[in-house]
């Protein structure tokens, strides 16, 4: 301890004396030229870990004043690095510098293998780890919000531990189509679970031609991550440690005491007879979104080892991630362990292994009920949490809802998941850099320990026993590959490699549930307790084997003509004997044309041109095991007779599909590539025409059925081939870096337009409508937009409500709406969707489309800079051209059947003293009494509430600064940064609700409605927040 307060001392000492402490200066001058004996102009020349350092003119010359025994480094982008060391008897130092092709031969990861970039024929995008490592994200996904064209990533929701909704060129299903993860070469979770900081690269696979070597998991789009590994060198030790806070980020602020007092006395409700008190001030004053909410917290800490020999090279990382949500009681925790080793036995056998374990403890917030995660708009401000006694407070009679401060901290989890991954590899080079077989073997385990307890509780309006419910299970999935790659130039033009591949997969799994009630302690942590002998129980078996036989053929000539082909032929479980085998082939040209003589002697600025094309099929299995086959299930209550007579028996469990097959994605894609200046400047584009036939989805079956009444549990849906649906868009990325004396910078832009259309449902075509009917999937129309009624307008005289109800009374209606509607209330179009025609009233026929939830583009900026120490990154992320239903205002401009809203509710017309204003009235008195939402202009689905969702977001932003190496390696520390970062500063947007990065409303691919509700925004949404942190980087050599 003595030792490294020493240390730490002798840090601060330096930093305070750094300016001073110099040592013996002299004045050298130089050039810097090109292999040819061009002059770089620009070039940086600097003294190493200093910031002492200037650019070379446009002569390529340069002059300074350095240290003697210094080194002097000359860099330029696009070329290798040189360095001389400062002498006392030399004063002239000239560099030529070498082209550095690293920007077009960097090893791109590819399905299988690696490829350099320069002779990737798909659709690749790459995201180097260094771009994202302090960015203040949980997942892989949220990792590439705004870094890659036709990549959308949607977090829509604050809550700890959460990953955001992730979509590779549109929306490919009405199922769900979520990308294949790989992480070193095996498939692999990369949510929560997974360590960000021990990311190497990512690799988003998203054309057919690059997706098709995976086969039966790749119509969603593939994304690959390749971890850290080792280096030859001395042992470096890194220690990461961040710490932040966050805050909700919402300008909804409920009433207080008084405004709600007064507010209630317009809908003639007197609050204080209510609580029987003649004074506001004898009641509480309390803002439930402080009970609700606090400042949250985000904490990471990591060790990284890492180095080797040309034999043995070995990283190894831990970690742990703690983030304490903004909601009451919520949080996530994450410890994490990285062990990768790699062995070279000889030139011909080498040796590794990828270990990654993770523990995970969650405590959500309650689940299963309205109020999850919820606005408090079901609470009053004179209602306390917690009485005189500190228990927690009744609701008052005039509340029908839970007391929502008890009702979460009545709320217990205990419990932990917990994941393993091992793979290891062995590489055989019969032929070195010819023929090589590598074989891959990997583990993937799984287990989950959870226990619920609720207390009882008693809020009056709510009142529930105790119970508790526990969970647990272990899954384990085995995977085994090996691939046989033949490489063989001749000519030094013709270039052939094959490689050829089998893949097995295997994966059980079993877990069990139990519930209980009534239990006789106010806290228990075992089922054993319970009072109630009747508790119910429930286990859940799973398998999966696959089998797959796959290859790729790359071909090339004279590094211009290029020829990618693919194929896969994967055997699933998934489906019946007629249709378990699916095949997927692709295949990829490119013309290099920068590579071409004529373009090469006339157009030297033009460093990188290709031009590519791709076609392919993928497939996509996401359905349950044996839903092909018939099940039962037995001691159900079947048959009645004469009402008396029940008889038990064996009822069917659901209806099988033995016909049920592959969902395919068809997709074609053409790109092109630029790079201009030694690729100081890149641009790229894409079209992409992808079509997606025989959709999988889980269609409910009819009660008639009789299937989803016994037994409780039984599958109420069977899965069905439906239809076609087409996305087709355009991308485009550019990127630019440079360099300036000490000053570098590059901006990156990229962008993606997309189109989705249903080509067809099936054989009848019937449109699939969402639960709470705001979303519709209907034919010639996008997946999940927005259905409700055509708003044209506000009453604004009873003459103009007396005309509309004639119209109606002409047609044989009493009215046009409702018997109550008038002045004030919407006006909706009479317009029958099927004729075209008015009808002179309003009913379910006027229904029609009233938005789309599917951006038109979606794009991200980039920005980041350095300069002498100092670094800056910035990420941007926005969307434009679609809509969003505000359903938060349902609760912002009015009182639902109770509780509290906001002081908008004084933009209605006739609230208060209002008269007729631009919104509609939330309510009226007849006879003396509050009528409420007579006409329902807030309870119907309308285009009124329907608003623009565009926004431009900084969603991240990292600044930092690097101490010079003169003055951190005489504390023994090879590099120390300390760095600010902060995540949703701000978001430039016309949208009102609460933020319009919303994706759906439903996750739930075993409902189907995972792509078919969208673009709601609800109450009852954790709200994003801001995040604000704060890290430090040492590293020891």
């Amino acid at each position: 301890m003595k030792h490294w307060i020493f240390k730490l001392f002798l840090l601060s000492a330096m930093l305070i004396g750094a300016m001073s402490a110099q040592a013996a200066d002299k004045k050298v001058s130089g050039l810097v030229l090109d292999n040819d004996g061009e002059p770089l102009i620009g070039a940086t020349v600097q003294v190493s870990g200093s910031t002492i350092g200037i650019a070379t003119d446009l002569d390529g010359r340069f002059e300074l004043t350095v240290p003697v025994g210094k080194t002097l480094q000359v860099t330029y982008l696009g070329y290798r690095p040189a360095s001389e060391k400062i002498t006392a008897n030399k004063d002239v130092y000239n560099f030529t510098l070498s082209p550095d092709a690293t920007s077009l031969d960097d090893v791109v990861v590819v399905g299988y293998g690696v490829q350099k970039r320069s002779e990737v024929t798909g659709s690749i995008s790459s995201v180097k780890g260094d771009q994202i490592r302090d960015f203040s994200v949980n997942s892989v996904a949220d990792a590439l919000s705004g870094m890659s064209a036709g990549v959308s990533v949607t977090k829509s929701t604050g809550s700890p531990g959460e990953a955001p909704d992730i979509l590779i060129r549109g929306a490919g299903s009405i199922n769900g189509m979520p990308p294949l993860y790989i992480v070193d070469g095996v498939k692999q979770g990369t949510g929560f679970n997974f360590n960000m900081r021990d990311v190497e690269s990512i690799e988003v696979l998203k054309d057919a031609g690059s997706c098709a070597i995976y086969g039966a998991e790749a119509a969603g789009g593939v994304i690959l991550v390749t971890t850290k590994r080792g280096k030859a060198g001395n042992p470096s030790l890194t220690l990461t440690a961040r710490y932040g806070f966050r805050k909700v980020d919402t300008d909804i602020k409920l009433m207080n005491r008084d405004q709600f007092i007064q507010a209630k006395a317009y809908t003639g409700v007197d609050i204080l007879a209510y609580e029987g008190v003649t004074s506001a001030s004898e009641l509480p004053d309390n803002d439930w979104m402080d009970t609700m909410y606090d400042t949250g917290q985000e904490q990471e800490y990591m060790l990284a080892l890492s180095g080797g020999s040309d034999k043995i090279k070995y990283y190894v990382s831990g970690g742990y991630y703690k983030e304490k949500g903004t909601y009451l009681d919520s949080s996530a925790d994450r410890w994490s362990l990285r062990v990768n080793v790699d062995y070279n036995i000889n030139r011909y056998l080498s040796v590794g292994t990828s270990s990654y374990g993770s523990v995970q403890k969650t405590n959500p917030t309650r689940v299963g009920t309205i109020y999850t995660n919820a606005i408090p708009f079901r609470t009053v401000p004179t209602w306390a949490p917690l009485d005189d006694d500190g228990n927690y407070s009744l609701a008052p009679s005039y509340i029908n809802g839970p007391n929502l401060y008890g009702n979460e901290l009545t709320y217990h989890k205990r419990g932990k998941d917990y994941g393993a991954n091992f793979l290891g590899y062995v590489n055989v080079s019969f032929i070195p850099d010819v023929l090589v077989l590598r074989l891959n073997g990997a583990y993937k385990g799984g287990a989950y320990d959870s226990r619920i307890f609720s207390e009882a509780f008693n809020f009056r309006s709510v009142s529930e026993p105790a119970w508790m419910e526990s969970m647990a299970g272990t899954s384990t999935e085995l995977t085994g590959n090996a691939t046989l790659t033949f490489e063989k130039t001749w000519k030094d033009v013709w270039n052939l490699r094959v490689m050829a591949g089998v893949e097995g997969n295997k994966y059980d799994a079993y877990g069990n549930y139990i519930r209980a009630i009534d239990f006789p302690t106010d806290m228990a942590w075992s089922i054993n307790l319970s009072s109630n002998t009747a508790k119910e129980a429930k286990d859940f078996p799973g398998v999966g084997r696959s089998l797959s036989f796959f290859g790729r053929v790359n071909f090339n000539y004279d590094g211009r003509y290029f020829l990618t082909a693919n194929f896969r032929r994967d055997g699933s479980d998934r489906f019946g004997e007629k249709n378990r085998w699916g095949n997927f082939p692709s295949v990829n040209v490119m013309w290099r044309a920068s590579e071409e003589k004529f373009i090469k002697e006339n157009l030297p600025w033009l460093t990188d041109l290709k031009v590519r094309g791709s076609y392919g099929i993928l497939g996509n299995d996401g359905i349950a095991q044996f839903l092909y086959a018939r099940s039962f299930i037995g001691d159900q209550i079947i048959y009645n007779f004469g009402g008396n007579n029940e008889v038990s028996g064996w009822g069917v469990f659901k209806v099988p599909n033995p016909d049920i097959k592959w969902e395919e994605v068809h997709q074609g894609d053409f790109g092109i590539d630029f790079g201009f200046f030694n690729n100081q400047l890149t641009f790229s584009y894409d079209y992409y025409n992808r079509q997606t036939r025989d959709m999988l989805y889980n269609q409910v079956v009819p009660l008639g059925s009789g299937i989803n009444f016994y037994p409780e549990d039984a599958v109420t849906y069977m899965p069905i081939n439906i239809g076609k649906v087409l996305n087709t868009g355009h991308e485009i990325a550019i990127n630019w870096r440079q360099t300036v004396s000490d000053f570098t910078y590059g901006v990156g832009f990229n962008a993606s337009w997309n189109r989705n259309e249903i080509q067809s449902l099936g054989e009848n075509n019937a449109p699939i409508t969402s639960a709470d009917g705001i979303n519709r999937t209907q034919e010639g129309h996008s997946i999940a937009e927005l259905w409700g009624y055509k708003c044209i307008g506000i009453f604004q005289s009873q003459e103009q409500v007396d005309e509309y109800n004639a119209r109606a009374q002409a047609a044989g209606q009493p009215w046009y709406w409702k018997e109550k509607t008038g002045v004030g209330d919407l006006i909706f179009s009479d317009i029958n969707r099927e004729t075209g025609e008015h009808q002179g009233y309003v009913n379910a026929d006027c229904q029609d489309f009233i938005g789309n939830p599917w951006p038109k583009m979606t794009y991200g900026l980039n920005i980041n800079a350095t300069w002498r120490g100092f670094d800056l990154a910035l990420q941007f992320q926005g969307a434009a051209g679609f809509d969003i239903y505000n359903q938060v205002k349902m609760y912002t401009q009015r009182f639902g059947d109770d509780g509290n809203t906001t002081m908008d509710i004084y933009k209605n017309s006739f609230f208060g003293e209002n008269g007729l204003t631009d919104q509609p009235r939330c309510g009226f008195f007849e006879d003396g009494a509050w009528m409420g939402d007579a006409s329902e202009n807030f309870s119907t689905v309308s285009s009124f509430w329907t608003e623009k969702g565009d926004y431009f977001k900084l969603k991240s932003l990292v600044f930092g600064y690097t101490l010079p190496q003169h003055i951190t390696r005489k504390a023994s520390m090879e590099r120390v940064r300390v760095y600010f970062s902060a995540s949703n500063l701000f978001t430039i947007t016309k949208y009102s609700g609460i933020d319009p990065e919303i994706a759906g409303t439903s996750t739930s691919a075993g409902s189907g409605t995972s792509m078919t509700a969208r673009g709601v925004d609800t109450f009852n949404r954790y709200i994003p927040s801001r995040l604000f942190s704060f890290g430090l980087d040492l590293e020891f050599k």
